[in-house]
C-alpha cells in the first residue's frame, strides 16, 4: 500500500489588517473553497453535478467527486479530498503589516500536481481580503516541507519541480498476516493538536480506545489508498487479511492513562448556508500492549490526520 503526498509551507505577509477567528482552519479552508472555484470553473455553475466538464474539472475532482457504481470498500460515496490545511499554531487573531502568517498544506496523491492551482488561488485569495475585515495579503514564499527547499516566491515569481514523496506500508501489512514473533509490551502516547472528530456506532465518542483509533486511522488510509494512491486490485484481498488481524491485536491494547476533553467550536457554511458544529477530542491519551506494529501507520496519520473534516486541518495529533 503506497501514498503518495507531498508537505507545503505557505507564508502570508499581511498589507492591511486580517482579523481571525480563534481556529483559523476554518477560514483558511472556507474562503479557499470559495476562491478555488472561481479560479478554475469555466462556467460558474452553482451544481457541479449538472456539470458536462465535470470528468476535467479539477475543482470537481478536488471538492466534488464522488465514488460511482460497486467499489470492493462496500457503500462509499464520499471520496476523502486529497488535501489537509493546517493552521498556523497560537492563539493571535489579529495580523498586521509587518507580521506574517504560515500555515501547511499537505497534498495526496495525483492532487500533487496540482501544486500550481494551490498557488495561484491563495494568490487571489490574498488579492479577495480573508477574515472578518477581508485583509489582504502577498503570498510572500511556499517551501517544501521535506526538503526544506523554497519552490515559489513573491520576488521570483517561477515555480520550481517538486519530487513527490511515498509513504510505503507495504512492510507493515505484511507484518500482520505473517508475525514472526509477539512484540513486547510498550507505552504509547498520542497527543490530539486540533480536535479530533470519530464517529464509531453513529454517534462521535469522546473516548479514544485505541482499537476505535486503529479502526479510523486504517479505514482513512484505505481510502486515500484506493481514490488517490496506487490502488492494485489484486492486493485487495491480502489488504482485507491484514485489517483484520490488526484490528484483533489493536482490541487487545488498553488505555493506561487518558487525559481527554470536547471542545466545541463552530462555523458558517457558505455553501450549506447554516453554522455547522465541528467539535472533537483534544487532550492525550496513553496506551499500553503490544503497540509497536502499528507505528507505521500512526505515523502516517500524523501526515494525513484522522477522522472527519481533516481539510480544516481537525484530526492532527502527533505521537510522544
Amino acid at each position: 500500500m503506497k501514498i503518495s503526498y507531498n508537505r507545503f509551507s505557505f507564508i502570508l505577509e499581511p498589507v492591511e489588517e486580517i482579523l481571525l477567528p480563534s481556529y483559523k482552519g476554518s477560514t483558511l479552508r472556507g474562503a479557499f473553497g470559495v476562491a478555488f472555484k472561481r479560479v478554475v470553473c469555466a462556467l460558474r455553475k452553482e451544481d457541479c453535478s449538472e456539470c458536462l466538464l465535470s470528468g476535467r474539472c479539477i475543482y470537481f475532482q478536488i471538492f466534488e467527486a464522488r465514488a460511482e457504481g460497486e467499489n470492493p470498500l462496500g457503500r462509499v460515496k464520499t471520496i476523502p479530498k486529497p488535501f489537509v490545511i493546517e493552521p498556523p499554531d497560537g492563539k493571535d487573531t489579529l495580523f498586521g503589516p509587518g507580521q506574517t502568517l504560515e500555515f501547511s498544506l499537505t497534498l495526496i496523491g495525483k492532487a500533487t500536481e496540482y501544486i500550481p492551482y494551490f498557488i495561484y488561488t491563495f494568490q487571489e485569495l490574498g488579492r479577495m481580503g480573508i477574515g472578518r475585515k477581508r485583509g489582504r495579503y502577498t503570498l510572500a514564499e511556499v517551501v517544501d516541507l521535506d526538503s526544506n527547499a523554497t519552490i515559489y516566491s513573491h520576488d521570483r515569481k517561477l515555480l520550481e519541480a517538486v519530487e513527490r514523496k511515498t509513504i510505503d506500508l507495504t512492510g507493515a501489512i505484511e507484518g500482520f498476516i505473517h508475525p514472526v514473533d509477539r512484540n513486547e509490551d510498550a507505552d504509547l502516547t498520542v497527543q490530539a493538536v486540533t480536535p479530533i472528530r470519530i464517529k464509531y456506532g453513529r454517534h462521535y465518542t469522546a473516548e479514544l480506545e485505541f482499537h476505535i483509533l486503529i479502526r479510523q486511522l486504517l479505514r482513512r488510509l484505505l481510502l486515500l489508498w484506493y481514490f488517490h494512491g496506487s490502488y492494485d486490485p489484486g492486493y485487495y484481498e491480502t489488504i482485507k487479511e491484514y485489517h483484520k488481524n490488526a484490528i484483533r491485536l489493536a482490541e487487545k491494547v488498553r488505555t493506561k492513562k487518558a487525559s481527554l476533553y470536547w471542545h466545541d467550536w463552530e462555523r458558517y457554511s457558505n455553501r450549506q448556508k447554516r453554522r455547522m458544529k465541528l467539535g472533537g477530542v483534544l487532550g492525550s491519551v496513553t496506551y499500553s500492549g503490544e503497540v509497536t506494529p502499528f507505528i507505521p501507520f500512526l505515523k502516517a496519520g500524523e501526515i494525513f490526520h484522522i477522522g472527519k473534516n481533516t481539510t480544516f486541518g481537525l484530526g492532527k495529533y502527533k505521537l510522544l
